[in-house]
């Protein structure tokens, strides 16, 4: 479609003086193999499909003939036809497109207004609609007869669906048939069945003696009294001990008894009977100026 606009605005200087005489020639005579090709058939895919091909093919001879002006001439004078012709067919598309459209329309309408005739317009303010409804449903009948519209219910299936297409049964012969058997199991599969069956029930039998076990076993007092503590919430209770402690709850040391055989307590028993009237001060009070003591102090 570019390369068509392209080349449409490269001819067009060209094309517009000579335009109403080809459009008069292209329309009244059948000069050109294409237009003879077009009478065989009625379908617009198939003739827009000749008019691009020949559009096509008169492009590049175009670009070949620049040399020869009334061979340039004769192919202009043919790339309108075409161009009138492609904008002809288009428009026959469009204009078949909707009238179709308006025929399913319109037979749409009639199934409506048909339907509605069943209901009941008893109230005072919709007799008029009913008249209204039945004198446009009389006048599409037979706007629909005048242009052959098909409105009967057969008809209509392709259309909307009736309820007798969809409820009708199943003819004897387009019965579906059952689904075939399956097939033999071959050893290799009849063995792996027969395992998985075996470890099934080794596993059941396990289970059931597991519970046996555990409902005819007696229980451990241990147990029982774990049981109790978990169910008061772990509450332990503290007992008391001979120990003596100190403020902080820690227990003491017990101080071990000096033997007389041993050396090493009988140098600390000498010790501390040495120095057990000898008071010690730190470094700090001794360089204090009080610690430091005056000749009088030594008289």
């Amino acid at each position: 479609m570019a390369a068509d606009s392209k080349h449409s605005v490269q001819l067009a200087p060209v094309l517009c003086e000579n335009q109403n005489n080809s459009q008069e020639k292209a329309s009244n005579t059948n000069e050109y193999p294409w237009q003879a090709e077009l009478q065989t058939t009625h379908d617009h895919k198939t003739i827009n499909g000749i008019l691009e091909r020949r559009s096509a093919e008169i492009r590049n001879l175009y670009e070949q003939c620049q040399d020869s002006v009334d061979q340039c001439r004769c192919l202009e004078d043919e790339w309108l036809a075409l161009i009138t012709e492609k904008d002809r067919n288009l428009r026959q598309q469009i204009e078949e497109e909707n009238e179709q459209a308006k025929k399913n329309q319109m037979k749409q309408l009639y199934q409506v207004l048909e339907t509605l005739g069943t209901f009941s317009f008893n109230k005072s303010n919709e007799a008029s609609l009913k008249r209204n409804l039945a004198k446009m449903y009389h006048q599409i009948g037979k706007y629909c007869s005048r242009n052959n519209i098909e409105i009967t219910k057969k008809c209509m299936g392709a259309d909307a669906p009736t309820e007798d297409i969809v409820t009708a049964p199943l003819p004897p012969q387009m019965l579906i048939p059952p689904p075939p058997p399956p097939p033999p199991l071959t050893p290799l599969t009849a063995n792996k069945v027969t395992k998985e069956k075996d470890s099934r029930n080794l596993l059941r039998k396990r289970c059931m003696s597991t519970t046996q076990n555990n409902s005819g076993t007696p229980r451990n007092p241990t147990n029982e009294e774990l049981l109790k503590r978990i169910k008061d919430g772990c509450k332990s209770e503290l007992r008391r001990t001979p120990f003596k402690r100190s403020p902080g709850g820690t227990p003491f040391k017990r101080q071990r008894r000096m033997s007389d055989s041993d050396t090493s307590d009988l140098i600390t028993v000498a010790l501390k009977r040495k120095f057990q009237n000898v008071a010690f001060q730190s470094p700090k009070e001794n360089e204090s100026p009080r610690s430091v003591m005056s000749p009088g102090d030594l008289q």
